[in-house]
């Protein structure tokens, strides 16, 4: 029986360590919103809170440029939270450019080829080479995100759920 107790100890305890109780959790309340300038960019990380970004929701309704390359990439703006990743450009008659671009890294059928050009336009090349990007220790110091300027000068709203419930104020 002490031999029993003394391996089932010793597994949690390795399990612990190697991190296989930390699995990620998509919870679609929890996260931060900034806005500035009508742009909004949304992430959701892990409920956790290991800081994993696990959604990239971005709205410019003015963008000066766009993808040119979208290929393989939904443009359905009705289909955006059904399909892993999302980008729309519509061109409007001041020259301006509405985009949106939607990327669910959470998703199970999420393919991170997929998104390599649009990581690239993102300027998110070198935060995402490992397919995994870290809200504090990447996305904030990600000097060639292009939207960086929202998020450092824009308001922030940590808590996006619809009824405010505090257990969804965003701690990471």
């Amino acid at each position: 029986m002490k031999k029993v107790l003394l391996l089932i100890t010793v597994l949690f305890i390795i399990c612990g360590c190697s991190g296989c109780s930390k699995k990620v959790v998509y919870e679609s309340n929890y996260g931060i919103r900034y806005d500035y300038d009508k742009t909004h960019v949304t992430i959701r990380t892990d409920f956790n809170k290991s800081g994993e970004v696990l959604d990239l929701i971005i709205t410019n309704e003015t963008s000066e440029t766009k993808l040119t390359d979208a290929a393989g990439i939904n443009s359905d703006l009705n289909k955006e939270d059904d399909v892993p990743v999302t980008y729309y450009a519509e061109q409007k008659d001041d020259g301006t450019v509405f985009e949106r671009i939607v990327i669910h890294l959470y998703k199970e059928d999420f393919d991170p080829k997929t998104a390599e050009g649009l990581f690239e336009y993102l300027g998110l090349t070198e935060e995402f080479k490992d397919k995994v990007i870290y809200y504090s220790d990447e996305l904030l110091k990600a000097e060639d995100f292009r939207y960086q300027r929202t998020i450092r000068e824009g308001t922030a709203t940590t808590n996006i759920s619809f009824d405010g419930d505090r257990k969804y104020e965003f701690t990471n």
